[in-house]
């Protein structure tokens, strides 16, 4: 289970890194896909809370849609995934130590 957990963690970083990089806007049908993606893969490979967060995104976005999300947008919209991304990114490096 963790390796699916390492691979989808892995997954989001590059797909955020690849938006900020760009500092385009972001289609919503884009984060729409992104977000229901990682709500159904991370509840089913045991990362509820991402799940949960992703779920409520996905929601918050479905009730208020708008075409393009500017970088500042998506960041802010995103930014619990971005904490929790990067929080796992550190437990995984001081596993490896």
């Amino acid at each position: 289970m963790e390796k699916y957990q390492v691979a989808l963690l892995m997954n989001i970083r590059k797909q955020l890194q690849e938006w900020f990089e760009k500092s385009q806007p972001v289609q919503y049908q884009d984060v729409k896909r992104f977000l229901h993606s990682v709500a159904g893969t991370s509840q089913t490979i045991g990362l509820e809370y991402l799940g949960k967060v992703s779920t409520e995104l996905l929601d918050r976005i479905s009730e208020h849609p708008q075409s393009t999300w500017h970088t500042k947008e998506l960041q802010s919209l995103l930014i619990d995934i971005i904490k929790f991304a990067i929080k796992m990114k550190e437990l995984e490096f001081q596993k490896k130590q």
